[in-house]
Parts: structure tokens; C-alpha cells; sequence
């Protein structure tokens, strides 16, 4: 399941894996999506990153509210860590 989120965030709901296989995938992505070039409407390219904080239920809370606060953080040290990378949660309950 894939959502936005808000602003800029997006959520993504991957059933039937742990965390650390979550954030191997989405790190595989990265490598991928940096790689793309887009073109906008003035004939300029460039490239996108990403961030993500990757999180698992019941690992890192037991209900939305816990589970977003944890990848939240996780997103946001990511951030403060240069972006452009996937970090997994540190708040595991």
C-alpha cells in the first residue's frame, strides 16, 4: 500500500517482512531513483533523492500513533544526517 501522507511525505505499507528487509529494498530503490533524470517545462534536467524512515509493527509500537512517531524520527535523523538515505527506527518497544 502506498499513501501520501502530507506535504511531501508518503507512506508505504509493505506486507510480511521485517524492517531491516524493508530498508534494504528502499535502499535499492534510492540507488535507482538517483540515478533517473527529469526535464522540466524549461528543458532543465534534474535529479530527485529521498529520505525514509522504515519502521515495523509491533517492533516499533503497537498502534498508527506510535508507529508514525518512530518513523517520523527515524525520517527526520535521516534528514539531519545529509539526506538522500534510509534509516531504520531506533525506538523499537
Amino acid at each position: 500500500m502506498a499513501a501520501r501522507w502530507g506535504g511531501e511525505e508518503f507512506v508505504l505499507g509493505i506486507y510480511g517482512i521485517t524492517r531491516s528487509l524493508g530498508a534494504k529494498r528502499l535502499t535499492d530503490f534510492l540507488k535507482t531513483w538517483c540515478k533517473q533524470k527529469f526535464t522540466d517545462n524549461n528543458n532543465q534536467t534534474f535529479q530527485v533523492t529521498f529520505s525514509a524512515g522504515v519502521v515495523e509493527y509491533s517492533q516499533d509500537g503497537a498502534n498508527l500513533q506510535e508507529i508514525y512517531r518512530a518513523a517520523d524520527a527515524a525520517l527526520y535523523q535521516a534528514k539531519a544526517m545529509g539526506r538522500n538515505r534510509v534509516l531504520v527506527s531506533s525506538t523499537a518497544i
